[in-house]
C-alpha cells in the first residue's frame, strides 16, 4: 500500500472510532421539577426547599456512566456506585443516595436519606428528594 492509502484508511477508522464511541454514550439534560425535604435545625426536623439543579446524565448501553451519576449524587468518585436494570428502569445508589430513572419517560428522581440515622445532636444531613425530566442533549 501506497501512503497516501494508509493516510486515507487512517483517518477513515479514526472517524469511524469516533462514531462509535460517540454512538455508545447518549448524554441527557436534566432539571429538576421540585427538590424538598428536611432540615435538622435546633434540635428537630423542619421542612425545607432545596435549590433546583441542572445536570447532565450519559447513558452508556443500558445503564448510566458511574461518573455521571457520580455527580448527580454528589459522590466524590464512582466507585462505591452500583447500577441495575430492570425493563426501562435503572436504578443507581452510592453509600446514602439513591436515583432512579425511567427510560421510557425520561423522568427520574434522587433520593437521600442518610441524615435520618444519625444520631440526635447539634448536626444532621439532610433529608430529600428530587424529582427530575431529561431530554437527549
Amino acid at each position: 500500500m501506497n501512503k497516501t492509502m494508509n493516510k486515507l484508511l487512517f483517518g477513515l477508522l479514526i472517524t469511524l472510532v469516533g462514531v462509535s464511541v460517540q454512538a455508545q454514550n447518549k448524554p441527557l439534560a436534566c432539571l429538576d421539577v421540585a427538590v424538598g425535604g428536611l432540615q435538622w435545625e435546633n434540635g428537630r426536623w423542619t421542612n425545607s426547599t432545596f435549590k433546583d439543579e441542572k445536570f447532565i446524565l450519559v447513558l452508556e448501553g443500558d445503564t448510566f456512566t458511574k461518573e455521571s451519576v457520580g455527580k448527580v449524587l454528589k459522590h466524590s468518585s464512582s466507585l462505591g456506585i452500583s447500577c441495575s436494570v430492570l425493563g426501562p428502569l435503572i436504578t443507581c445508589s452510592s453509600f446514602s443516595r439513591q436515583l432512579i430513572f425511567n427510560t421510557k419517560t425520561l423522568k427520574g428522581g434522587v433520593s437521600s436519606l442518610f441524615g435520618s440515622s444519625m444520631q440526635d445532636g447539634s448536626y444532621k444531613d439532610s433529608i430529600y428528594v428530587q424529582a427530575f425530566s431529561c431530554q437527549p442533549y
